[in-house]
This record gives C-alpha cells, structure tokens and sequence, in this order.
C-alpha cells in the first residue's frame, strides 16, 4: 500500500493531490484540504471517484486535555451543554528584532496563509468531536500587524489575517465563542477549552485555579481557586472564591481562607527588590496567630 502524505504550503496542495490520486495513491493531508470549498469538494469528489482512500489530520483530538474533557462530556458531568468558549493564541515575533518562529508566507493571503485557513479546520472538528456538528458560523478576521520582517530581513507588508474572533452555532442549539491569534494581543491568553454546563434539577459547577500551590509559612499548600455554582431555581448563579489547602509534611491544614503577601527587600545595588507573591494563611476565626 502506498500513500502520499502532503505537508507542504496551502496554494501547492490542490495540484499535488490531484497527481496523487491519478497515480492511484492513497491520501493523506495536512489542513485545509484546499483554499476554498470549491476545490476541496472537486479533491474529494476525484478520490471517490478514483476509489482511494483519504483523510485529513485532525490531531488535535487527541490532546490529553482533549481526550479528558470529552470523557466528560459524554459521560453527562456538565450536563446540558448551553456554551463553550475557547482561547488559543500564541505570539510570533515580527521579525524585526527577533526572527519569527514561522515562515513568512504564513502571513500573506497570496500564498495561502491566514489564521482562518490556518486554525478553522482545527474548530470545526474539535467542536464536532467533542460537542455537536457546526451549522452556522460568523466571524471576524483581522490584521493586528500589518508589517513583518520575513527570513532574508526584507520588511513585507502582511496581507492575511493574523486574528479571528469567531461563533459558532452548534448542533442541539449550544454556541461557542473562539478567539484566536498569533499576535502580542494574544500571545497571554492559552491554549483551553472551558464549556458551561446547566443541569435540571441539581447544580453544576465548574472551577479554575488562577495559580500554582505555593507553600505557606506554616507549612501548608494553598492555592487560589474561584468557583461558580448555579442552582436549578434560583434567580442568579453565585460566586465565591476560597483557598484550599493540603497538609505537607504531616502538618494540618491552617485555615481555610488566605491573602495573598508581597516581600519587599533591598537587591545589592541598593535598589528596591520585590520577591515572587507568595500565600500566607488567614488567623482561624477563633483567634490562633
């Protein structure tokens, strides 16, 4: 059995496959399958015409991340699910001072880039896979950053899109919101996706922790956690935010809120040094020190 695997640039795929699939190969590409819906529909009528086989990578299902949550999806934890909302983004350097992390072509439309092309494929299957089919979308593409210094350090002007704040209607009626970009804007937020849940009768609840453990002076971890909690009935979710603590080294738990500390110190030029925030635990309401 042979295949051809085709991982090159989006405006050369079209006419590669189409050799493939007349020598009788077997495909197997990289994302998007063409720059537009008409080409692609034309790949895949050819291959089932020409009776072989053919995929296109959908990596991303099979993150760990990925795989947990839908394992929890399809095992009913959130309930209902009524939205999602998703973050990716990462930074790549303009160029100009430090060499980007991707080829430049990325950032012209003429050669097939664009976060849209690049990315969307990526969406419409992990939404697919883990919440339901899409069946609408709207979205707003943009270019944050309209001059990039590509590999010979020749400025360019940036024709695609560098940004996408995209909905989508999913199948059942649930809606998800993804942003995504691969500029300084961005570059903060990660990679995740947080899905909101309803479940009648009962509550659902779902949580994020906004910072490592860090250990306190007396001993104990804490971290930071804020959760949201919504009731079947009541008018309004509730919000509240509390530590949680797990003893270490065979000491207990020392509250069960804490406020967080800045040090402040002198560095050896005699300037003024902060140290890293760290956790300090809150007096017991019965008045220990």
């Amino acid at each position: 059995m042979e295949i051809y695997f085709d991982a090159q640039v989006t405006g050369a795929r079209d006419k590669a496959i189409r050799a493939a699939i007349d020598a009788g190969k077997h495909v197997y590409t990289e994302k998007p399958l063409a720059a537009d819906v008409g080409s692609a529909v034309d790949l895949v009528r050819l291959a089932r015409a020409a009776g072989v086989r053919n995929g296109v990578v959908s990596d991303k299902l099979f993150l760990p991340g990925l795989r947990k949550l839908k394992r929890l999806v399809d095992g009913g934890f959130f309930g209902r699910i009524l939205s999602v909302r998703g973050e990716f983004g990462y930074w790549v350097f303009e160029g100009d001072w430090q060499p980007a992390q991707r080829p430049s072509w990325n950032y012209r439309s003429a050669d097939g880039g664009g976060i849209v092309l690049d990315m969307f494929p990526h969406w419409q299957y992990v939404l697919e896979g883990l919440f339901g089919p899409v069946r609408a979308v709207q979205c707003v593409a943009t270019t944050h950053i309209p001059f990039r210094v590509d590999e010979n350090g020749a400025a360019y002007q940036a024709t695609a899109d560098d940004a996408a704040y995209a909905i989508f209607e999913l199948d059942g009626g649930a809606i998800a919101q993804i942003n995504c970009g691969c500029t300084a804007t961005s570059w903060s937020s990660s990679r995740s996706t947080a899905p909101t849940a309803a479940r009648s009768p009962g509550c659902a609840s779902a949580g994020y922790s906004t910072g490592p453990a860090r250990p306190c002076r007396c001993g104990t971890r804490t971290s930071r956690r804020t959760t949201t909690s919504a009731r079947s009935g009541s008018g309004y979710p509730t919000t509240r935010s509390s530590a949680t603590g797990s003893a270490s080294s065979g000491r207990r738990s020392c509250g069960t809120s804490s406020t967080r500390r800045r040090s402040r110190g002198t560095s050896p030029r005699g300037r003024a040094a902060y140290s890293w925030p760290t956790w300090d635990c809150a007096p017991r309401a019965r008045g220990d020190a």
